[in-house]
């Protein structure tokens, strides 16, 4: 139980430096990471469907990351998704958290542009997961994300302030 609560302590710091990633790629990169270790984490709290389904993320997050994520490797992540996540799951309803919230960002991954869809995308991930880890007992994971939910609109108006800022300073160069 320890052990996972660690593994799950570390995964959650790579989730934190994807929140307030700048750039799409490297918030996949920092989630690639953060799925790793949350599936040993999960080994060690015998939620097996979560194991399933944090390795596809991290495959997912990996091929958004490097630009390989295309049609083939959407249809074929979100099947392995839920056909591992359901054939693992041994926690009845409760492990489908996990299928649901994997589904939802690799769909909003490839189908949307931009760093603020992305992020909003993010914060309805982690709700899911929130909820997910409390329901386990995996408390890390269920604070930290219940906090970075009530982070993500901070990082959202940062993102937005910025592009606004750098559009009067376009609009200033046009007149």
């Amino acid at each position: 139980m320890w052990l996972g609560i660690c593994l799950s302590a570390v995964g959650n710091f790579f989730l934190a430096a994807a929140c307030f990633s700048d750039k799409k790629e490297r918030l996949y990169l920092f989630q690639c990471f953060e799925c790793l270790f949350l599936a040993a984490a999960s080994v060690c709290f015998r939620a097996f469907g979560g194991v399933a389904v944090m390795l596809v993320c991290a495959l997912r997050n990996y091929l958004i990351f490097a630009r390989k994520m295309n049609g083939f490797w959407l249809v074929l992540t979100l099947i392995l998704t839920v056909g591992l996540g359901i054939f693992c799951n041994n926690l009845g309803w409760i492990g489908l958290f996990p299928v649901l919230a994997s589904v939802q960002l690799t769909l909003c991954g490839k189908l949307i542009e931009g760093e603020r869809g992305n992020k909003i995308a993010l914060f309805f991930n982690l709700f899911f997961w929130s909820v997910y880890g409390f329901l386990i007992g995996d408390f890390p994971t269920g604070v930290v994300n219940g906090l970075l939910c009530l982070f993500m609109p901070l990082s959202l108006l940062k993102s937005f302030v910025k592009k606004r800022k750098k559009a009067r300073q376009t609009a200033v160069f046009v007149l």
